[in-house]
């Protein structure tokens, strides 16, 4: 799905990545771990379009593309889930599912509001979002029902490569459980996805390989089955699979 060759990118005298090239198959995650600073942050960056590359090439099933701001990841199919979680908190739990996808629901200049919460309806009950109403602010719903708005808004538009950013982090165990039963269920549909995680359990439960960032180049990636703690510790603080 996704293939990465010689990738590099500067700020200034910095280098965050240093000659990065994977592949991430279908139906795989791939997962990415790595220290702070270590690059994985500004790679997934370079994928949805937040920065361009000095070096490389990116190819999507086989052709190469360019991805020159986030509009242009989405309409390749590149979906992500952030660190941080992006929403309007003040918004409603059917504004903040239709952020993607607003002109859809455009008519003559306004939106329609019945349209959008109908289809909200749709998206809180198949992924289980507990919310009052899909008109109820999201900044009233727990860290778990906002994670899975993300998801729910990331999703629907059923994306080929999904960068997942610590997709459970803050959130409690039932809510995690949930959250990766919705990227396994990506993943056998063929999606490719690429996790970045701290969590050893979450990769070692997700990822088909497991690959490191070290002062900017990749390390691996390896098969799931050899990844011990201990190797990915080395890999992560060594350098070294």
């Amino acid at each position: 799905m996704l293939r990465l060759e010689n990738i590099t990118k500067r700020f200034g005298p910095v280098v965050a990545n240093r000659g990065v090239s994977l592949e991430v198959r279908k139906g795989e995650v791939l997962a990415l771990l790595g220290e702070n600073g270590a690059g994985k942050t500004t790679l997934v960056s370079i994928l949805y379009g937040l920065y361009a590359p000095d070096e490389g090439r990116i190819l999507l099933e086989g052709k190469e593309v360019r991805i020159p701001s986030p509009r242009a990841a989405q309409r390749l199919g590149i979906a992500l889930v952030p660190q941080h979680p992006e929403l309007i908190e003040a918004h409603s739990v059917a504004e903040n599912l239709a952020l993607r996808t607003y002109p859809r629901y455009a008519r003559l200049g306004l939106l329609d509001y019945r349209a959008m919460e109908k289809d909200a309806e749709d998206l809180i009950a198949r992924h289980r979002i507990q919310t009052p109403s899909p008109k109820t602010p999201v900044r009233f719903l727990s860290g778990g029902n906002v994670q899975k708005v993300i998801l729910a808004r990331e999703l629907r538009e059923g994306p080929r490569l999904l960068l997942a950013m610590h997709p459970t982090y803050g959130v409690d165990v039932g809510a995690a459980e949930e959250v990766h039963a919705r990227l396994l269920g990506l993943v056998r549909e063929g999606a490719a996805v690429l996790l970045v995680s701290e969590d050893l359990d979450e990769i070692l439960a997700l990822s088909h390989r497991v690959a490191a960032m070290y002062r900017g180049r990749l390390v691996g990636p390896i098969p799931r089955e050899a990844a011990s703690p201990e190797r990915l510790g080395r890999m992560m603080t060594e350098g070294r699979a």
